[in-house]
């Protein structure tokens, strides 16, 4: 999702919130993630004060006083508290985590381990509802959980689309879309970071982000330009290249002059033209690269970085959530309610995120009172101007001995498990 308005959005919400609220903090993308230090953080923290959002050397035992409430049903809204809130002895509190992320999508593996890699000392709680994809890093691992890994966001059908609907993936577990995409590399090509700024975005621009992307990466293809060297994100061109791909880009270049070949088109500079497709695969060990076992899984040994997943929940004292859907189906699950001494982050993905405000009462007060929302903040820009870059395919008759992945995309059981028994 652009990030176009976002930051003045922010600072239109966060200050009309700040005399009863508490502080909240929204994460909008990798490359923001990426910019987030301890010294980004502590800043961040005093920006908050300046707005008059609330003095950040809390005392930790003012449970009861604490305005900021922060709502999940499945974390799919935020509810707000303008009273001293009745703590229900019923309920387990655990008062100590100075930030608690609210979903644990792909940007918030990535700007919680780079906290907690900052400052070991922080205690940092991770909240999904989903599950954990650990190991998980091969496509093996995740064929046979199939849609429970996943949300599909329908649309409404469309003229263009002969009365269809798009429908629209995402990841649903630790790590988000990165842990279960098809691990294909691709960037936004710099007039799209360019863009943004001009909406009145600064810092958004393709000069700021582009070393901060090179940052997160170590490109292990060759010694291109405009490619990272020393990230924990992997970039390879592992993988199968079948038959068929070569033959295109052999017989597409060969009639089409215009365009070409070249090595990469993911280098800021060139697009509109015909290149490999590089993955997120780390050369070396095979595996998937993705932000979970990045960012999170490799600092297990830190206990003060902790993160519950297959969570759900309705209200909250910072977060509430119950242990599982297991324990709710059956009347057993216990309510813990976890208190945020500095932030919640909201990081529930470019579909997820706006959805949340929109339920919790922060959006088109048009549209929430349509929908019998009571109007927190009315912010006619969440949930609106998504753009993306769709992809579209073409199918083609080929001879039997080509290399498809038709057997993927058809589900034929009998296919796939001899694929993952034999690669």
């Amino acid at each position: 999702m652009a990030p176009s308005g976002t930051i003045q959005q922010s600072r239109t919400l966060i200050p009309s919130l700040s005399r009863s609220f508490g502080s909240v903090m929204f994460v909008y993308g990798l490359q923001c993630a990426e910019t987030l230090s301890y010294e980004g953080f502590t800043n961040a923290l005093g920006w908050s004060n300046e707005l008059g959002l609330v003095n950040m050397s809390m005392n930790k035992h003012r449970v009861c006083d604490r305005r900021f409430v922060f709502g999940m049903s499945q974390v799919t809204s935020l509810l707000f508290s303008q009273t001293s809130i009745s703590l229900d002895p019923r309920t387990s509190y655990h008062v100590t985590y100075e930030i608690i992320f609210a979903r644990g999508e792909t940007v918030a593996c990535v700007t919680a381990g780079r906290l907690a890699a900052t400052d070991p000392s922080l205690k940092i709680l991770l909240l999904e509802v989903a599950k954990h994809v650990q190991p998980g890093r091969y496509f093996s691992n995740l064929a046979m959980t199939g849609q429970d890994l996943f949300t599909f966001h329908v649309g409404k059908p469309r003229e263009a689309l002969n009365g269809r609907s798009a429908i629209v993936p995402t990841g649903r577990c630790v790590g988000g879309g990165s842990s279960v995409n098809f691990v294909m590399y691709t960037r936004a090509a710099a007039p799209d970071h360019d863009d943004w700024e001009k909406q009145g975005d600064p810092g958004w621009g393709s000069q700021d982000l582009i070393p901060l992307s090179n940052k997160a990466e170590t490109f292990q293809v060759g010694d291109f330009p405009n490619h990272g060297t020393s990230g924990p994100i992997k970039i390879s061109s592992e993988g199968i290249a079948t038959n068929v791909s070569q033959d295109l880009l052999e017989v597409a270049t060969m009639y089409d002059k215009e365009r070409g070949f070249v090595k990469d088109t993911n280098d800021f500079a060139i697009c509109n033209a015909y290149a490999p497709w590089f993955k997120y695969i780390d050369a070396v060990l095979g595996k998937r690269s993705d932000a979970a076992h990045r960012y999170i899984y490799n600092q297990d040994h830190n206990k003060n970085l902790e993160v519950k997943d297959q969570l759900d929940g309705n209200r909250a004292v910072g977060v509430e959530y119950t242990d599982n859907e297991v324990g709710r189906d059956r009347g057993m699950a216990s309510v813990h309610n976890v208190i945020a001494d500095h932030l919640v982050i909201l990081s529930a993905g470019a579909f997820g995120s706006p959805v949340i405000l929109e339920r919790s009462g922060i959006g088109s007060k048009e549209l929430l009172q349509k929908l019998d929302i009571p109007v927190l903040v009315d912010l006619p820009g969440v949930g609106e101007n998504d753009n993306d870059h769709n992809l579209v395919f073409s199918g083609y008759y080929c001879s039997s001995d080509a290399d498809t992945i038709d057997d993927i995309f058809r589900g034929t059981t009998r296919r796939l498990n001899r694929i993952l028994r034999n690669g």
